[in-house]
């Protein structure tokens, strides 16, 4: 995984491109030379970051996610929007483009939104909950495993090939998934 090098819900203290650039390489190169399978580029919060931390991954070869975090508009936490999102890191190439990081019962509008400019896979892993404009964390019904499944069986039909989970999520999320997805 790699994720911005501040913190995911803060854009605002997104480092300066040459950091970014020197930061992610050597994380990409580091996670590429202890041998993992795929980098997943994870809950970016902003396009200028998702860009370059998705440019590095790809550059090791490996297959590569990329993924980004959204508000409840819809726009990623830096009030860019998903369709410029969408345009800058399809023309990197990674094998997918995600959502994660956001709340399970909206997540399906921001998914359509990415649907509808691009023709990579796509992914979904949402929260249980969300974080109110106080920064006060609340739950949602998607806490049982069963109702989350039903909100990733909507990311299915929106055009989610690949699903999991994300903040709050259990092994019985996963295990409800499962039944909901079998192979």
């Amino acid at each position: 995984s790699i994720s911005p090098l501040e913190d995911s819900y803060s854009p605002q203290r997104t480092p300066p491109t040459s950091a970014l650039a020197l930061e992610h390489s050597a994380m990409a190169d580091c996670l590429a030379a202890c041998g993992v399978d795929v980098l997943l580029v994870e809950t970016m919060n902003t396009l200028r970051e998702a860009v370059v931390a998705t440019r590095s991954a790809v550059a090791t070869g490996l297959p590569t996610l990329a993924s980004v975090v959204c508000g409840s508009d819809g726009r990623l936490l830096s009030g860019e929007s998903l369709c410029a999102a969408a345009k800058a890191l399809s023309a990197l190439h990674p094998d997918a483009l995600l959502i994660n990081c956001s709340p399970a019962p909206e997540l399906h509008l921001p998914l359509a939104s990415l649907r509808a400019n691009t023709s990579l896979p796509l992914g979904a892993y949402g929260n249980v909950g969300f974080r109110d404009e106080n920064g006060t964390w609340l739950q949602t019904d998607a806490t049982q495993p069963e109702v989350y499944a039903a909100y990733a069986r909507r990311w299915r039909e929106t055009g989610a090939t690949l699903i999991g989970g994300c903040c709050g999520t259990t092994p019985a999320h996963i295990a409800a998934l499962r039944k909901v997805f079998p192979q």
